[in-house]
C-alpha cells in the first residue's frame, strides 16, 4: 500500500458521515403488538428497527460495507508494522480526526523535521510492498 492509497481513511470516514445522514431520514422506529404464547397468552410489545426498502437504501448499506471494509484494512495495515515510529506516524497521517500534514505529524512526534520521517516511512511501505511481492513468487 502507498501513503496516497493510506490517506484515503479520511475520504471513506467522510463518506461513511454522509451514508449515515442520509440513511437516518430512512431510519423506522416501530412497534409490533402481539401474544407471549402459551401458557400466559399476555400480550407483548416488541421495538422493531430498521430502513424503508427502496429510495436507495440497500445501495446505500452495501456502500457503507464497502467504505468500512476498507477502512478496516487500511487499519490492520497500519496496525501491523512493526516499527512505532512509522506506525504512530501513519496512524497520526492517515487515522487521526483531522487531516494532518507530515510536518504537523513530526512536530506532534516531538521532530523538528519532517524529511527524514516521510523517508522512513517511505522505505518502510516499499520494503513492506517487496515483502508481500516475494510471497507471491
Amino acid at each position: 500500500m502507498k501513503t496516497t492509497d493510506l490517506r484515503k481513511y479520511h475520504a471513506y470516514a467522510e463518506r461513511l458521515e454522509c451514508i449515515e445522514e442520509q440513511l437516518e431520514s430512512k431510519r423506522v422506529h416501530d412497534a409490533v403488538l402481539g401474544d407471549s404464547g402459551e401458557p400466559a397468552h399476555e400480550c407483548i410489545t416488541k421495538p422493531v428497527e430498521g430502513y424503508i426498502h427502496g429510495m436507495g437504501t440497500v445501495s446505500l448499506l452495501a456502500e457503507k460495507a464497502r467504505c468500512r471494509a476498507s477502512m478496516n484494512e487500511i487499519e490492520r495495515y497500519i496496525l501491523g508494522i512493526e516499527e512505532k515510529r512509522i506506525r504512530t506516524a501513519l496512524k497520526l497521517y492517515c487515522m487521526a480526526d483531522k487531516k494532518m500534514t507530515w510536518q504537523e505529524v513530526a512536530a506532534e512526534m516531538g521532530e523538528r523535521d519532517c524529511r527524514p520521517l516521510v523517508k522512513a516511512v517511505e522505505r518502510c511501505l516499499v520494503k513492506i510492498e517487496q515483502n508481500e511481492n516475494k510471497k507471491f513468487v
